[in-house]
């Protein structure tokens, strides 16, 4: 019989409690996932915007957190805005990886998410605590010894019994937490278990009722940014249309007449050789005009259409390049100027890539879509790309070609590797088939 205690008292007094702590410590893993990825995507607007009174209402939620130690939102050299960050322990503060850790001591389970857009924009790290649940384990393995003590006679199946009861509710929490961690966030938690399991589950029920709703109004805050975005864009390029043509044909005017007139002047009131040096600097400014005109808006894309824009602009890098360059696109390709435009500056973009980084020999740019997208495709037979540099921040003409895909709903996918060439895939979408006649 004493040994027969002894063996229970061991399993209870030591296997259960470590099976609830593994438990425990799973829950906290899931809901420190959960909060860290809810939080950045509830953060990224104001983080992206700099915006401290809407990134404080953000923060809000997860700061009633009762587990929520600290938070801490930094850029890339400075604290953007904190909540109790001077408890983050000094290793949590240098962690460059997404993740999560129990600190040194023991007291905090401390995370880390990258926050993206294109490239890293922040880091957010969370501290939570860990006296809760381990006065909850404290307490369970007390509760469980004194119950084996009293009912020795059935210790084993009591154990296992109330093994299973006692963990059921962490169980629930911590798979609810994971379903929403994956993306289903209309699950709850049960209500059930101890009075403290109840309370962490009725908190996790209404962080998350919070959370969603931040959430919709953030993505409607960040759609209507985006339809923003798109009509600043769509003025600054009927700007530049103004502008393009007011000095092409204004500036350009006056300075073929200037022309003109020196030529007129009679030979005894200027030398020729003047004159002539004079005509020739008007030439070069003519020249200087068209060029700063077509920079600000490509006259061609105006007059004759994108795929007389996208021909030229293939034509120009045969012609000053050397390469073997070629563009497959429709005859009619019927879009608003915002889009075309898009389109013309991304081909642009890419093309001045290739030749400055690729050695490639050819090059092909095609277009394509239906009813829904068109489908842009620049394809070098270069050296390719490290991987590791697709998504760097230093890779500006990259970034630049996603954020215009961006402005614009849709979306870029690099496929290189090296001396593979790369394939520069843009999808934007459309409304109507922009090839049909």
């Amino acid at each position: 019989m004493g040994l027969l205690l002894v063996i229970l008292l061991s399993f209870v007094g030591f296997h259960f409690p470590a099976r609830l702590e593994r438990e425990a410590i799973a829950l906290m893993s899931y809901k420190m996932s959960a909060i860290l990825d809810l939080t950045a995507f509830t953060i990224h607007p104001a983080v992206y915007l700099r915006d401290a009174d809407a990134l404080e209402e953000a923060l809000s939620a997860t700061m009633r957190d009762e587990d929520v130690v600290y938070i801490v939102v930094a850029g890339t050299d400075e604290i953007i805005t904190q909540f109790h960050g001077e408890r983050a322990s000094p290793p949590a503060m240098r962690r460059t990886n997404d993740g999560a850790a129990i600190s040194a001591d023991g007291s905090m389970y401390e995370g880390m998410k990258t926050i993206h857009d294109g490239r890293s924009i922040a880091r957010l790290y969370v501290g939570m605590s860990l006296q809760r649940l381990k006065r909850e384990i404290r307490n369970a393995r007390i509760a469980v010894v004194l119950m084996s003590v009293l009912v020795l006679g059935v210790g084993v199946l009591a154990v296992i019994g109330i093994s299973t009861y006692l963990t059921r509710p962490l169980r629930a929490v911590a798979a609810t937490a994971e379903s929403i961690t994956s993306g289903r966030t209309r699950e709850r938690v049960r209500i059930a278990g101890s009075a403290e399991v109840r309370r962490l589950s009725m908190s996790f029920n209404t962080m998350i009722d919070d959370v969603e709703l931040r959430a919709s109004d953030l993505q409607r805050s960040h759609d209507e940014l985006r339809r923003l975005s798109r009509k600043l864009l769509s003025v600054q390029e009927e700007e530049r249309v103004t502008i393009s043509r007011e000095i092409h044909d204004e500036l350009g005017h006056a300075l073929t007449i200037l022309k003109m007139d020196i030529r007129n002047f009679p030979a005894d009131r200027i030398a020729p050789a003047v004159a002539n040096s004079l005509c020739s600097s008007i030439d070069s400014l003519i020249e200087l005009v068209r060029r700063i005109a077509a920079e600000l808006r490509p006259l061609v894309l105006d007059d004759l259409g994108l795929q007389a824009a996208l021909e030229h602009q293939v034509r120009r890098l045969n012609e000053k390049a050397g390469l073997s360059a070629s563009l497959v696109a429709p005859q009619t390709v019927d879009v608003d100027q915002l889009t075309a435009s898009t389109i013309l500056r991304i081909v642009r973009e890419a093309l001045a890539n290739v030749v400055r980084h690729a050695a490639a020999s050819t090059v092909e740019v095609r277009l394509s879509g239906d009813d829904q997208s068109i489908r842009l495709e620049i394809r070098d037979n270069g050296r390719g790309i490290d991987p590791a540099r697709v998504a760097a921040p230093e890779s500006l003409g990259l970034v630049g070609i996603r954020e215009r895909a961006l402005l614009l709903g849709g979306h870029v996918s690099i496929e290189s590797g090296e001396g593979k060439g790369t394939l520069v895939r843009v999808i934007l979408p459309v409304s109507g088939n922009p090839f049909q006649s």
